[in-house]
């Protein structure tokens, strides 16, 4: 009998340990899907995420590109699942590095961050992460430096 307790209790610490390991994991925001639409001056880009997160965004060249920079979230949706626009030809997204992910938005010609912002919850959606992005000239293009936001409008 007290080797099936010894045994037992063995099993229980070892399951809380589990827990308490995986809980940050488990609470990690969730990028629930994401979406583009076509506007006269602008496209924009937005993430649906199950809480607020710190975001870092810039631009970069050779090819134009857009980067997200966020903590470590889980992913619900796939690259095919988001619309191509008349500017945004595509986008990758993963871990970067442990405690870090990253979108990286491929554009088809360069743009400027004209916007960017994070919004609470309405009554419809939940927290959503929003890139208005604007085409520029190639002379006009200045790849930016990482800004980080965590305002929620």
């Amino acid at each position: 009998m007290a080797r099936n307790m010894s045994l037992s209790h063995r099993f229980s610490t070892a399951f809380a340990v589990v827990l308490v390991v995986s809980a940050p994991v488990l609470a990690s925001p969730v990028v629930e899907s994401a979406r583009v639409g076509d506007y006269a001056t602008k496209t924009r880009f937005v993430l649906d995420v199950t809480e607020a997160v710190k975001f870092d965004i810039f631009t970069l060249a050779n090819p134009y590109r857009v980067v997200i920079d966020l903590p470590e979230v889980g992913w619900r949706l796939r690259p095919q699942q988001v619309p191509r626009s008349k500017l945004i030809k595509g986008y990758r997204l993963g871990l970067f590095r442990p405690g870090h992910s990253r979108v990286v938005i491929d554009v088809a010609r360069p743009v400027e961050i004209a916007k960017s912002f994070l919004l609470g919850p309405s009554r419809h959606r939940g927290h959503r992460l929003v890139v208005d992005l604007r085409p520029v000239s190639p002379a006009a293009f200045r790849p930016s430096r990482p800004s980080s936001f965590t305002i929620v409008e």
